[in-house]
C-alpha cells in the first residue's frame, strides 16, 4: 500500500512538531494497522522524523510496534536494545462521527485517519499482561494521555483485547491484572477524559459488567462522589439508573469518606424517580411489558434509597453526628 506523499509529508511534519511538543523520541508508524508488507516500507512512510540516526532504516528493523501486535514476547529484549517505552505510534483509526476532522485519509479507507497514540496505550489494547508489565517496568508513563485525551487507565478499564493470547476464547480477562499494574507504577485513579469521565465512569456500562474493575479501582482510591460540570458522579449515574449491585458495591468498598450531602442529595433523587416510576406503572388500565419494567425499577430505586440511608447513618455515626435520618 503506497500512500500519498504530499498528505503524507504534512503529516510527518506535523508528527515531528507534535512529538517534540509532548518530549517523544520516537514517532513510528504502526505497520500493522497501515496494512504494509513485511518487507521494506516505502520512502513515504519509512519512520523517520524525531531520530536521524533512524533514517532509512525499514519498519522490519525498527520492529518494536509491530512486535505489540505480532510477537509481544520480543517487546523485553527490545526494551533492553534501547527501544523507547514512551514512543508514539501514528496508527490507522477509524473515528466515530463526533470524531475530530482527521489529518490525512487512506484512498483505500476514506473513513479512516491517522492518530498519535502512545505505545502503552497500543499495548493495552493488543498484547498481553506481561507486555504491559515489561513497558512500565522499562518507564512508560502509566498516566499516558491518548490522541483524544483519553489516559492509559480509562482504555485498560474498558479495553475489548480480542487479540489477548492468555485468553482464549474472548472476552479478555486480565483487565483487572492490567489495572493493577497501572496502579502499581502509579496511575492516578481519578484522572478525567476528554469528556470529563474517570476511570471509574467507563465501568458502568451495564448493571454488572466491569464490577471487577471497579473494585480495583476502588481499591487505588477511585471517588465514586466526584462531580463535574454537566456530568454525574459515578454513583449518581448508577443510582439514577436503578443498578442497586453498583450504588451497594461503591458505598462499601471505597476508600474515600463518605460524602453525606451528596448521599442525601441522591437519596431525595432516588425516592422521588421510584415514585415517579409506580404512579406511571399503575397509571395505566392495562399491565403490560414497559408497566412491569417501570415496577421493576421503582423497586430498585427503593432498594437504593435504602442503601443511601444506612450509609447516611452510618457516616453521621462516625462523625457524631446524631441528626435525624429520613
Amino acid at each position: 500500500m503506497v500512500m500519498p506523499r504530499f498528505p503524507m509529508a504534512i503529516f510527518i511534519i506535523v508528527a515531528c512538531l507534535c512529538g517534540s511538543t509532548h518530549g517523544m523520541k520516537h514517532v513510528w508508524f504502526a505497520n500493522e494497522d497501515l496494512g504494509l508488507p513485511d518487507a521494506d516500507a516505502p520512502d513515504d512512510v519509512a519512520p523517520t522524523p524525531l531520530n536521524p540516526e533512524l533514517a532509512g532504516r525499514s519498519l522490519a528493523q525498527l520492529s518494536f510496534v509491530r512486535a505489540l501486535f505480532k510477537a509481544p514476547d520480543r517487546i523485553p529484549s527490545l526494551l533492553q536494545e534501547g527501544a523507547d517505552p514512551n514512543a508514539v505510534a501514528i496508527y490507522q483509526h477509524a473515528p466515530p462521527s463526533c470524531s475530530l476532522p482527521p489529518i490525512s485519509r487512506t484512498p483505500q479507507h476514506p473513513r479512516w485517519q491517522h492518530v498519535f497514540r502512545h505505545v502503552l496505550h497500543i499495548a493495552i489494547r493488543v498484547s498481553p499482561a506481561r507486555t504491559i508489565e515489561a513497558l512500565l517496568q522499562a518507564g512508560s508513563d502509566p498516566n499516558a494521555i491518548d490522541f483524544d485525551g483519553t489516559p492509559a487507565l480509562h482504555i485498560a478499564t474498558r479495553a475489548k483485547r480480542m487479540r489477548c493470547p492468555d485468553c482464549q476464547p474472548p472476552p479478555c480477562r486480565c483487565r483487572p491484572r492490567i489495572l493493577e499494574h497501572l496502579f502499581s507504577y502509579g496511575a492516578q485513579a481519578n484522572m478525567r477524559d476528554g469528556h470529563g469521565d474517570t476511570a471509574l465512569h467507563r465501568t458502568l456500562v451495564t448493571p454488572c459488567d466491569g464490577m471487577e474493575e471497579a473494585a480495583v479501582l476502588l481499591h487505588y482510591g477511585a471517588n465514586p462522589f466526584l462531580r463535574y460540570p454537566n456530568r454525574e458522579s459515578p454513583l449518581e449515574y448508577a443510582a439514577l439508573h436503578g443498578w442497586a449491585r453498583r450504588v451497594e458495591q461503591m458505598l462499601i468498598e471505597t476508600r474515600i469518606p463518605l460524602d453525606i450531602d451528596h448521599v442525601v442529595t441522591l437519596r431525595e433523587e432516588s425516592r422521588t424517580r421510584g415514585a415517579q416510576l409506580t404512579r406511571t406503572a399503575r397509571g395505566g388500565h392495562t399491565v403490560d411489558a414497559q408497566a412491569n419494567d417501570n415496577l421493576d425499577k421503582a423497586a430498585s430505586m427503593l432498594q437504593i434509597v435504602r442503601l443511601l440511608q444506612k450509609a447516611e447513618h452510618h457516616a453521621r455515626s462516625e462523625t457524631g453526628c446524631h441528626c435525624a435520618v429520613q
